[in-house]
């Protein structure tokens, strides 16, 4: 295979190709009761395994060794440019799984049937990673630049790198915009702009003390720091960055992205702004117009 090849020459160990077999998508869809429906959501799920390659291996970031995900076309002609894929969620909880890949309820299937390479961190100590995650501090843009960086020399890549992010991750690519020009474009969806900005969210209490597992959630000099909002004037000002979100998110506020697109307009930032009236967190009724207006957002930058 290419890729492993190419792959090797670069700061990488442990590369595996997975294998997408009958016997993973059944065990997948097993819960799913109704035989006719499990058996269509498997053809759909293998037909869509048959168009993309996947890779897992482990990079260096801060002198630990951390899980990485690559996604390519099955069909490589020429080299492709390549969209950072931040993870969203808290510790284990938002991990990528094989199956997140093949998914139509986010973009990730989309845009590499669409002629892009994606590469994504599971961050520090996550899925066999070494040391631990701080849920979008400095120790997880760390692990997404070392990444980046240990990309820049793959030979089946244009040399040209975008990024895009969910809820925390989205947080996480304002964060890594906040530290390079290097990017050529960017996409944020329901990106979270303050850390527990939505106290009115069922599950706030829950999360915290989730999150008090990795960093001083009592600290207001912390939750400050990881605020981009008291900083937004960090923020590249060179790479265009598409804003994406909806007025039902309960789990991360509209607010906090109609405030950033304030900030970042004010900055003389080049933004997109797509609202999205009644849709949730993960834009499921607008899901399929959201992958294409990311779709075409790289498609205009990459």
């Amino acid at each position: 295979m290419q890729a492993i090849k190419e792959l090797e020459k670069l700061n990488i160990t442990e590369t595996k190709q997975f294998d997408y077999s009958t016997e993973f998508f059944t065990n997948t869809f097993s819960k799913i009761e109704n035989e006719e429906e499990r058996k269509e959501l498997i053809d759909f799920y293998k037909s869509r395994s048959k168009k993309v390659n996947v890779f897992e291996f482990f990079y260096t970031s801060n002198n630990h060794k951390v899980k990485g995900i690559l996604v390519e076309p099955a069909k490589l002609g020429e080299p492709t440019s390549t969209v950072i894929y931040c993870r969203g969620g808290t510790g284990e909880v938002g991990s990528l799984t094989p199956i997140h890949f093949l998914s139509k309820k986010i973009e990730i299937f989309d845009l590499v049937n669409s002629g892009h390479t994606v590469i994504a961190s599971q961050l520090s100590g996550i899925d066999g990673g070494e040391g631990m995650t701080d849920v979008g501090g400095q120790s997880d843009i760390d692990d997404v630049m070392n990444l980046y960086q240990s990309f820049q020399n793959y030979e089946l890549g244009n040399g040209y790198f975008g990024l895009i992010g969910g809820s925390n991750g989205g947080s996480l690519v304002y964060k890594l915009l906040a530290q390079s020009d290097d990017f050529k474009c960017a996409v944020v969806v329901a990106g979270k702009t303050k850390d527990f900005g939505n106290t009115d969210r069922p599950d706030f209490e829950k999360l915290k003390a989730l999150r008090h597992q990795y960093y001083n959630t009592e600290s207001e000099e912390e939750l400050n720091k990881r605020s981009l909002i008291t900083w937004a004037d960090k923020i590249s000002k060179t790479t265009p960055i598409l804003l994406i979100h909806g007025t039902k998110d309960w789990r991360v506020s509209v607010s906090d992205t109609l405030e950033i697109a304030t900030k970042l307009i004010q900055n003389n930032t080049s933004i997109g702004l797509r609202i999205y009236e009644g849709d949730n967190h993960s834009l499921t009724i607008n899901r399929k117009k959201v992958n294409k207006e990311i779709i075409d957002c790289f498609e205009t930058y990459l």
